[in-house]
């Protein structure tokens, strides 16, 4: 069924104040569909405020700005005077890093309907005061035009990621995605979702008490409530229909038939007695030849466990308590997406066959491989009470003749600024590099590792594309990769994707705040720095949430992107 792509319903599913930041993320997304994502930049809104600037697109001599408002009921002296606000400072903002506006662009959910007066008109006036302060033109996005562009056939995923408030179709919906990309990178790896993302579902349980058929009643409404198209003989059995053929229709309709167990529902299924012992006739051949498996899921609604004979064999889901945990199950196995996450098959060392390999190295304690994950070494606080746990770390390259092995963390490990001030900075001299070689080396890792870690030259390359220098070779021990680093070692944007831990969700992770982005295991992820500086001297560029690398950064003083160490590991 269409989604109702009604921006009063938009509101009711995120609520007043979650409504304005989903709305920009809308619009962020969407025209990362529109441009190259690589030119599409949300704004910094740590530094005071946004700059008047929300998203902005690159462009051949400057850049479009857009300014999202969810305005929705109207536009007023109020809204207006936050639209001049914003604009201005939008200009102030590219005038002070030296950038011309080429276009500028008000984005609301509200519609206006072009009419000579009110609104229309009140935008008229703004565009014919303000259109020479620009290179080019002024546009209103409102809400109707937003929806035209949503509603073509390839936006199937923002259309559910933005108007339906059924999460259990959202998880799926970024399940298939992950599961298309972990089938392209990992021939091993095999999900099996449901097509439908709503999936036809009968439940057959025994009539007992009122109090128990309001439980399955209230079990019913629970899952169409998310999405489950439910088939219920207190529904759908109506007055002169055939009982018999109602629940054979059903279940040969059905996606999934879901058993409900209880002691009652066992004792007639397996005694073949009344309308239990009918279905139980019925769904029996085929539970064991005409379906597949997992079409027929036993649910046991009691304790102590009570299930018919013929279900016996089979993995069942609990719902005892009807708990939020219980629920989340019952729906990932009705959609057919796993709870527990299937790691990849790890590749074979190739010293175990051969003796020799460049891209592993032996020690007399351990054996590292180009590619492995999950090496401890270290601890920091990553639990949401600052709680100290080991550092796991990636191998992203190992140096057999030289005996050591390039490391980076797995996660992001904490937010800080690249620099306590906003000002022009290369690597040497920035803030982050001597935190990192002093403060951060000294609290992570004890004597001995730190013995074990190499001092190794760094090459710090120029912004080509931004012509803003990189600085001198440096001499590191800890440091964060540049860009040459971060396009080599991983294998695309996916795989650059890197989760906060719970610590740095604690300190503010952009991220987490403003992004939706997930790693595979469908962690919230974060953005990191480079050692590359951006569009000016005091920006430093960036890998964001969803993986990219951006050469135009972020100011230097940020303090919402965090932070994933990089070390050379002597063995």
């Amino acid at each position: 069924m269409p989604l109702n792509m009604n921006w009063k319903n938009f509101r009711s599913i995120h609520g007043e104040e979650g409504s304005r930041s989903k709305f920009e993320n809308l619009m962020y997304d969407l025209l990362c569909y529109e441009y190259p994502s690589e030119k599409v930049h949300k704004t910094d809104s740590s530094r005071g405020g946004d700059g008047g600037i929300d998203i902005f697109v690159e462009r051949d001599g400057g850049v479009d700005i857009y300014q999202c408002k969810f305005f929705l009921d109207k536009v007023e002296n109020v809204q207006w005077n936050q639209i001049s606000n914003s604009f201005d400072s939008s200009l102030k903002t590219a005038k002070k890093d030296d950038i011309k506006v080429m276009k500028w662009y008000l984005c609301t959910p509200f519609i206006s309907n072009r009419d000579p007066v009110g609104p229309w008109k009140r935008w008229n006036q703004f565009v014919n005061e303000n259109v020479e302060r620009i290179e080019e033109s002024m546009e209103w996005l409102d809400g109707a035009r937003i929806i035209q562009k949503l509603e073509k056939p390839e936006l199937g995923d923002l259309r559910v990621k933005y108007f339906t408030s059924d999460e259990i179709v959202t998880q799926k919906e970024g399940a298939v995605e992950k599961a298309a990309y972990r089938q392209e990178k990992d021939k091993t790896t095999k999900i099996h979702i449901t097509a439908d993302p709503h999936p036809k579902v009968f439940i057959s349980y025994n009539w007992t008490t009122e109090e128990y058929k309001n439980r399955v009643l209230n079990l019913a409404t629970r899952l169409r409530n998310n999405g489950v198209d439910v088939i219920l003989d207190q529904w759908d059995l109506k007055p002169g229909h055939d009982k018999y053929a109602f629940i054979e229709q059903s279940i040969r309709d059905a996606d999934k038939v879901l058993i409900l167990c209880d002691k009652s529902y066992t004792k007639k299924a397996d005694n073949r007695s009344g309308g239990v012992g009918a279905e139980t006739q019925i769904i029996t051949p085929d539970v064991y030849g005409k379906h597949k498996q997992e079409k027929f899921i036993p649910v046991i609604m009691e304790t102590p466990k009570a299930v018919p004979s013929y279900l016996k064999s089979r993995f069942a889901v609990f719902y005892t308590k009807d708990e939020k945990e219980e629920f989340l199950a019952l729906c990932q196995a009705i959609y057919g997406v796993s709870g527990a996450k299937k790691p990849p098959v790890g590749e074979i060392a190739i010293e175990w066959l051969t003796g020799d390999s460049s891209d592993s190295i032996c020690s007399k304690r351990f054996t590292l491989n180009k590619g492995d994950r999950n090496y401890e070494l270290g601890c920091y606080p990553q639990g949401e009470k600052g709680e100290v746990k080991p550092l796991l770390w990636r191998v992203l390259d190992v140096d057999a003749e030289n005996k050591k092995a390039l490391l980076i963390t797995e996660d992001l490990i904490v937010c800080r600024r690249y620099h306590e001030e906003c000002e022009n900075i290369t690597w040497e001299d920035c803030d982050l590099r001597k935190w990192l070689n002093e403060g951060f080396i000294k609290e992570a890792f004890d004597e001995k590792e730190r013995s074990e870690i190499a001092l190794v030259c760094n090459q710090n390359p120029d912004n080509k594309k931004y012509r803003t220098c990189g600085g001198n070779v440096t001499k590191d021990r800890v440091f964060i990769l540049n860009i040459d680093e971060a396009n080599k070692y991983f294998r695309d944007d996916m795989d650059r994707r890197a989760a906060v831990t719970q610590y740095v969700k604690r300190s503010g992770s952009f991220g987490v705040s403003s992004c939706n982005y997930t790693t595979l295991d469908d962690r919230n992820t974060g953005w990191w720095w480079l050692r590359l500086p951006g569009i000016g001297g005091n920006h430093a560029s960036v890998v964001s949430a969803d993986g990219r690398v951006d050469v135009f950064g972020r100011y230097a003083d940020n303090n919402d992107v965090s932070v994933r160490p990089a070390l050379w590991l002597n063995l």
